[in-house]
C-alpha cells in the first residue's frame, strides 16, 4: 500500500507543479513524512486558490486522475476540496483548497521532504497541529498529542499560541484552551 501512496502523491505533484499550483501535504502521510509512525489510505493535500473552481476541477481531474464524488463540483463549493481517485493505484486523493490566510501562510511554510523518492512540501508540525485540532476527529486528536509530547522542545509554541488565537477569533473554535492542555501534557510527559 505504501508504494501505491507514493505513486499517488508523485503523480498528483506533479500535476500540481505543471498547472503551477502551489500545496503542501498534510493528513496522514504530512505525520508519517515528519517521523512519525502513521497509517492512511490516501493522499491529503492543501493547494492554493489560484484558479477559478471550474477551471482547477477540470485541470485536476484530468489522467491519472478522475473525480471521486458524483458531482465534484458541488463537492469543490461546499466543501472547498476537490475529491479524486488516482486511475493506476485506485487510492483517494483529497486536494483541499487554500482560502485562509492561515492555510496560505501553510502552504508558504512548508517544507520539502524526500521520502521514498518523492520530494514535497510538507506542513510543519504546528501547522499541522492547528489544522489537526480544528478538524478535531478522534485520529486528529491522537496526532496531535503525539507531535507534542514528542517534539515539545522543538515546537514554536508562540507561533501556536499566536495563530491559534488568530484563527479562534476568525473560525470560532475553541483553539487555545486545546493548546494550553496539549502543552501542559507534553511537559509533564
Amino acid at each position: 500500500m505504501e508504494s501505491l501512496l507514493f505513486q499517488t502523491l508523485d503523480d498528483l505533484a506533479s500535476r500540481l507543479r505543471q498547472h503551477k499550483i502551489p500545496f503542501a501535504l498534510i493528513g496522514g502521510m504530512a505525520v508519517a513524512a515528519r517521523g512519525f509512525m502513521r497509517m492512511t489510505r490516501d493522499v491529503d493535500v492543501i493547494a492554493a486558490n489560484v484558479l477559478a473552481s471550474e477551471e482547477l476541477l477540470r485541470r485536476l481531474s484530468e489522467e491519472p486522475f478522475e473525480p471521486n464524488a458524483p458531482d465534484p463540483m458541488e463537492v469543490l463549493e461546499v466543501g472547498m476540496m476537490i475529491p479524486l481517485v488516482h486511475r493506476p493505484t485506485g487510492v483517494t486523493v483529497d486536494v483541499t483548497l487554500a482560502f485562509h490566510g492561515f492555510e496560505q501562510q501553510l502552504i508558504e511554510r512548508a517544507c520539502p521532504i524526500e521520502n521514498s523518492g518523492v520530494d514535497v512540501p510538507v506542513a510543519t508540525a504546528e501547522d499541522l497541529m492547528l489544522m489537526k485540532i480544528i478538524a478535531n476527529r478522534p485520529q486528529d486528536d491522537k496526532d496531535v498529542l503525539l507531535f507534542a509530547r514528542s517534539t515539545v522542545d522543538q515546537l514554536n509554541w508562540d507561533y501556536l499560541m499566536t495563530t491559534g488565537r488568530d484563527l479562534q477569533a476568525e473560525i470560532a473554535v475553541d483553539i487555545l484552551p486545546t493548546l494550553r492542555r496539549l502543552r501542559e501534557q507534553a511537559d509533564a510527559g
